[in-house]
């Protein structure tokens, strides 16, 4: 997905934010957005490097050569895995070719039985069936299709609430599938209550030439839609990237009330 300034150790300075926007399609018409030809090959192109060996791991088409991991979010996934008996399968829900996966995927092979499912725009899932998938990693067009064919035990939202028209009605959506486990990363949150935001994301020419709309979004609100829909919080990760006033990006995780859900200690 977009740009998030997530490049933690990176120089997240050179994302910049205009906004507040009044709506949705304002900010869209001052953008150029995600679904570009040209930002697809550049991902691709990326994601092949990563997966020949060539790279470490590729973040929104940029190829770093030293390994990088997320341990807040491994640590989460492992801990799902470890209540499934070591099976880990997951609805990577806006992953473009498989970005989570690559980064992570030295230690996500330990796993006795591992399935990775990208969900993503129709193009960027053409690409990664013929090109990118391989072993547990698979791509496909929607929640539903997914949750059909695997029973996903883990909803991985990693920076793509924000980049959606309507966040909260797709939150509502995915979590309808009841998958048990979810986690919500690299998101865009503001730093005191108040109404969600909407912004436009300028990204840096040296990565690619392009804005997207974004919303930093009232963390209050996406709590409610979870507990709404029957889940618990479990843990919030401590934020990943440092970003000017007034949003901060991290994540929580949630699981549903009726499986014994539970604080983690810590």
């Amino acid at each position: 997905m977009p740009l998030l300034a997530r490049l933690r150790g990176h120089d997240t300075r050179a994302v910049t934010f205009r906004g507040p926007v009044e709506c949705w399609d304002a900010a869209e018409s001052a953008s150029v957005g995600y679904d570009a030809t040209m930002i697809l090959e550049r991902v691709l192109a990326a994601t092949l490097r990563v997966k020949r060996g060539e790279a470490a791991f590729e973040r929104d088409s940029v190829t770093f050569e030293v390994p990088e991991y997320q341990w807040p979010l491994l640590s989460m996934l492992f801990w799902s895995a470890a209540r499934h008996g070591g099976e880990l399968s997951v609805l990577d829900f806006g992953g473009a070719l498989g970005s989570t996966y690559f980064q992570n995927r030295r230690f996500l092979q330990s796993l006795p039985r591992l399935s990775w499912t990208v969900v993503e725009q129709s193009h960027f899932v053409r690409a990664g069936t013929a090109h990118i998938a391989e072993g547990p990693l698979t791509f496909a067009d929607s929640a539903s299709e997914v949750v059909a064919r695997i029973n996903p035990n883990l909803l991985l939202l990693s920076g793509v609430l924000g980049f959606v028209r309507d966040p909260l009605a797709l939150l509502r959506d995915l979590l309808a599938h009841g998958v048990e486990t979810v986690i919500v990363d690299r998101t865009f949150f503001l730093r005191e209550p108040g109404p969600s935001r909407i912004m436009i994301e300028d990204v840096p020419a040296w990565i690619y030439p392009a804005s997207y709309p974004c919303w930093f979004l009232e963390e209050a609100a996406v709590r409610d839609v979870f507990a709404q829909s029957g889940y618990v919080h479990v843990q919030e990760f401590e934020p990943l990237d440092r970003l000017d006033p007034p949003a901060v990006a991290k994540g929580h995780v949630f699981r549903l009330a009726g499986l014994r859900a539970h604080k983690l200690s810590g």
